[in-house]
């Protein structure tokens, strides 16, 4: 019976099946939980579904014959050179015409997979695509992207000037330096900033990495062009592109687990000891780098390792061996952090998050979860962050993701067999793992586990089962009686829209969204105007005055200057901030769209918001204004 049940578990009609059954399920939970996640997906699971079990039959072709290499490479160079030539005519900003140009140069390396004959030139087109977007939009701002990037970069300036690893003394990345050490110490090295040398050791290396190791897995088994297909897809995904601009810890820890999986899986057919010895660093790295990476790593490795073990039907001591090894690395690191380092007062990291974890699983179990009851009215000015601040579009790209996974699963499962087969029911079992983190446990209010951080490691098991689907999908349109506009024709429906809603929105393109229509979709980018203006701000701000901003202008003031702020705060019913006496308050221009973030108090509760920053008032006096961005001196009583 168990021999049975195995054998129709580890099917392609059975995974098709079952993720059809999910979709089906998903669209009834969303006449339920109505949220832009589940609206988008469970459909398009069901519809990646019945695409795989269409194509299951259909032989993959990983050449086109008319195809001339030189004309792809000329065209690639010309599209490369275009838009480099016009992101530096518009001041290093994104226009348009450049996100049109850098879509087109993932579908120039697309072709490249398959008309170029060296797997090494055409990995370097994969890679070189990759750094020169990321290079665009890391740079597009003229102070760095992202909250935590500024902090852990301003961290690495003060370790440098140090020289010593005392700034990090009172924080738990003290027994995870990695990357302060590493960008430290290329900035002393290079003679640059931290922004500069995060940028080249840590955002163009990770590409290289997380590229890599999807191509060689990819390789192994399907030839390296669903490999290049494979890494391309990864590379082009919104939240591996915001992971890489957003240059922190996870970063790192997102290259250091796409190696892991790359040399599990290496050396579970291989037992060969330079690979162990490979596995053994690149763990021994992520317990250097970052917690919860390791955390997430430990996770859905060993979702995978199970899968593989149900595959067999036997237990591998190998298998088990390096269960055992991420365990152990797990538990070592958090025994021995401190949350708040070793100068802080703080308990243990393990019993501090253990803590968080039993309180929030503890409260779903008793019927309260961290989730707020309460509502804003209707009439409100503003919308909630989470669901009610995202649309459809911003999710889009997800959605495609998943569907494309779950169509090169089926796919994988009907056309492979034996330690082939096993790779993709092992990286499904890791994607079902992963999901009930990312999307099931916030849906019922469970937030200790950071769910955010958790996507861009799906993405990487994601992008790896899609890759077979896209090329069987192109192999089957070149069959069709009209090839090319049959392969037009899947172009338009599946890598387009990939592209553009994956590089165009909130996450893909954090400089400056080219699909804005989501109030949480905003630019995160620095203009030069709103540089001048925080810089006026800490140098006139007086000791006892309060510096109150938006969420983005906030995150520059107190992490990139390292200037007291605080978030804008408002209550529902009156106008004016809910500080006391006198305050600078920062309105950019920005700072008048609905991507605005600030705080509401109604009923007790205070809420983060996306609209409008209220203000400035006809009682404010303005202090500095370069136009559109103004320094208003309020009094409150």
């Amino acid at each position: 019976m168990y021999r049975n049940a195995r054998r129709i578990a580890l099917s392609a009609q059975f995974v098709a099946g079952i993720s059809m059954l999910a979709g089906i399920v998903g669209v009834a939970l969303a006449l339920v939980v109505s949220n832009p996640y589940t609206t988008v997906i469970p459909p398009l699971l069901a519809a990646g579904a019945g695409l795989g079990y269409a194509v299951r039959t259909a032989s993959i072709e990983t050449t086109i014959e008319r195809l001339d290499p030189r004309l792809v490479l000329a065209a690639y160079c010309l599209v490369a050179a275009g838009a480099i030539a016009l992101y530096g005519a518009n001041g290093y900003s994104r226009p348009i015409e450049v996100h049109a140009l850098v879509l087109v140069l993932y579908l120039v390396t697309v072709l490249g997979a398959f008309a170029l004959e060296s797997p090494r030139l055409g990995f370097g087109l994969v890679v070189t695509t990759g750094v020169v977007h990321r290079g665009m939009v890391y740079y597009a701002s003229a102070i760095q992207i992202g909250m935590d990037a500024l902090y852990h970069n301003r961290v690495a300036e003060a370790i440098a000037a140090a020289e010593s690893m005392a700034p990090l003394a009172t924080s738990k990345y003290w027994y995870a330096p990695v990357y302060h050490l590493l960008t430290a110490s290329g900035a002393e090295a290079m003679g640059v900033s931290a922004r500069h040398a995060a940028f080249v050791l840590v955002t163009v290396v990770s590409t290289v990495v997380v590229a890599g190791a999807v191509f060689l897995l990819l390789d192994r088994v399907w030839g390296p062009t669903v490999g290049l297909v494979g890494a391309t897809v990864l590379l082009a995904a919104d939240k591996v592109i915001f992971a890489t601009i957003h240059t922190t810890p996870t970063t790192i820890g997102v290259a250091l687990f796409a190696l892991l999986l790359c040399c599990t899986e290496w050396y579970i057919e291989t037992r060969s000891r330079a690979v162990g010895a490979l596995l053994f660093v690149a763990l021994a790295g992520l317990v250097g780098t970052h917690q919860l990476s390791l955390f997430v790593a430990v996770v859905t490795l060993n979702a995978y390792l199970l899968g593989s073990l149900f595959w067999s039907g036997t237990l591998d001591r190998t298998v088990g061996g390096i269960q055992a090894l991420l365990l152990v690395a797990f538990l070592l690191q958090a025994s021995i952090t401190r949350y708040n380092g070793p100068a802080g007062d703080a308990p243990s990291f393990i019993l501090v998050t253990g803590t968080w974890i039993t309180n929030e699983l503890t409260g779903l179990l008793d019927g309260a979860t961290s989730r707020a009851s309460a509502r804003l009215p209707a009439d409100a000015a503003a919308a909630l962050s989470g669901a009610d601040a995202l649309s459809w579009v911003q999710v889009l790209g997800t959605g495609l993701l998943f569907a494309l996974a779950v169509t090169g699963a089926v796919y994988w499962l009907a056309q492979r067999d034996g330690d082939d087969g096993r790779i993709a029911f092992s990286l499904g079992v890791g994607v079902v793992t992963t999901s009930v983190f990312v999307f099931v446990l916030p849906m019922v209010g469970v937030s200790a586990f950071l769910s955010g951080r958790w996507t861009t490691f799906l993405y990487v098991l994601l992008a790896v089962l899609s890759a077979p689907a896209i090329v069987a999908l192109l192999s089957r349109a070149r069959s069709a009686p009209h090839s090319i506009a049959a392969i037009a024709l899947v172009c338009l429906l599946v890598g387009a829209p990939y592209l553009v809603v994956m590089t165009g929105n909130g996450a893909g393109a954090p400089d400056d969204p080219l699909l804005d229509e989501s109030p949480s979709a905003g630019r995160l980018g620095t203009t030069a105007q709103e540089a001048s203006l925080y810089r006026f701000t800490v140098d006139s701000a007086a000791d006892e005055t309060l510096v109150v901003a938006d969420f983005s202008a906030w995150q520059v003031l107190s992490r990139y200057y390292d200037h007291p702020t605080a978030r804008y705060a408002t209550a529902y019913e009156t106008p004016g901030t809910t500080f006391d006496g006198e305050t600078l308050v920062v309105y950019r221009g920005y700072a008048d769209t609905n991507h605005a973030s600030y705080y509401v108090r109604y009923e007790g509760t205070r809420y983060r918001v996306y609209g409008d920053l209220p203000g400035p008032y006809a009682r404010d006096s303005i202090v500095y204004t370069n136009g559109e961005d103004r320094l208003a001196w309020r009094v409150e009583s």
